[in-house]
């Protein structure tokens, strides 16, 4: 939606890009730090979308892109693709997890795992 706007200046645009990850980036780390006493079930559910590692990934492209973009690099924008890809990806993914859970075997074995 920040780049529906029209007409704005480059640093502005780059400045709304950067407060984006940087608020999204808080929010997830807030979500994380939540789920300390949940029941298992509501454990589950927040595993399968949870994804640490695209996460961050996809903010970290969102602050370079505004980064670039307020310094007055107009190549800014051509990092949203791989952060539109990799969260387009990360969706489908726990679209499916969501829907086909794993298997009960598969689950106890990944329940001893750290993420």
């Amino acid at each position: 939606m920040i780049l529906l706007a029209p007409g704005q200046a480059d640093w502005a645009l780059g400045g709304e890009l950067i407060a984006a990850g940087l608020i999204a980036s808080g929010s997830l780390l807030a979500i994380a730090r939540m789920k300390h006493g949940l029941a298992a079930d509501d454990l589950l559910l927040i595993r399968i979308f949870d994804r640490r590692g695209t996460n961050v990934v996809v903010m970290l492209l969102f602050v370079a892109s505004g980064i670039a973009l307020a310094s007055g690099e107009n190549a800014g924008l051509y990092l949203l693709l791989p952060a539109t890809l990799v969260a387009f990806v990360s969706g489908v993914l726990n679209a499916w997890y969501f829907l086909l859970p794993p298997s009960e075997g598969r689950r106890a074995r990944n329940s001893g795992r750290e993420d």
